[in-house]
């Protein structure tokens, strides 16, 4: 059977399929500093900003920024819907203009391939593959880097690949209260979490009300996703003790 998915306002068709949330160290990256910028739970972000900010790549050391309907600005990456940095960010290129998006199945693995192209003159090709998962609510990206062909690969698991699960405003599912991944390692809620549940190690608040409500454990990394709030005000008003970030910027690091 042969479901449409609508991804950034595109179609693509893609097999109705069962697949697993492949665990790629979520934790490991938001201790490391590298935290995803999120608003909600839509997919993509405005105001020239990006979803996915700085994922690192461990295989090569380089960082990839990702937004995948809307372009961003990142240094001199412009108009990008991917832009790769170097170690120390010091450099970046844009790898994938927004404007270039194709969409189409990848016939061996099934899945929705996102193509964008950069530079006419010296082509540059990223390929974002979209995994179905109708549990992950809160997307996953792994950065896997430059390809022995020359082009740029990243995973993008999220329940915005699976037919008919996601509009123009994010996931049509049930995507407001928390729910646990990886057994009880990673927390993701909307608007606000309620200050009971224990051993989080990753705790991750879209759309997050401001309310001051943090696991009790010192080894969590936290993730607050809003319009309003800054590093500075969670600071002066929570004062948490724990590694955290907001919206996609690292605050502190214990």
């Amino acid at each position: 059977m042969i479901d449409k998915i609508k991804f950034c306002e595109k179609e693509a068709y893609e097999p109705q399929r069962d697949t697993d949330l492949a665990d790629i160290g979520v934790y490991e990256k938001l201790q490391g500093k590298v935290l995803p910028k999120r608003k909600r739970m839509k997919i993509s972000m405005t105001n020239n900003l990006m979803m996915f900010r700085d994922v690192f790549c461990k295989d090569e050391g380089n960082f990839y920024s990702y937004n995948p309907c809307v372009p961003f600005i990142e240094g001199s990456c412009r108009s990008a819907a991917v832009c790769i940095l170097n170690p120390d960010k010091s450099q970046q290129i844009q790898i994938g203009d927004a404007s270039s998006a194709t969409f189409k199945v990848d016939e061996i693995g099934g899945n929705v391939v996102a193509t964008y192209t950069s530079n006419p003159h010296d082509l540059i090709v990223s390929k974002v593959n979209l995994v179905c998962d109708p549990n992950a609510c809160v997307p996953v990206i792994e950065a896997q880097g430059q390809q022995n062909d020359g082009s740029f690969k990243m995973t993008l698991t999220t329940v915005c690949a699976c037919p008919g699960m996601c509009d123009s405003n994010g996931p049509k599912t049930n995507c407001s209260v928390c729910n646990t991944k990886y057994a009880e390692f990673t927390k993701s809620c909307d608007r606000g979490y309620d200050g009971k549940e224990e051993a989080i190690k990753v705790l991750i608040i879209n759309n997050w009300d401001g309310v001051c409500k943090f696991p009790d454990n010192d080894d969590v990394a936290f993730s607050l996703n809003n319009d309003k709030s800054t590093c500075e005000d969670v600071i002066n008003r929570c004062n948490p003790s724990q590694s955290f970030s907001v919206n996609g910027y690292m605050c502190k690091t214990a």
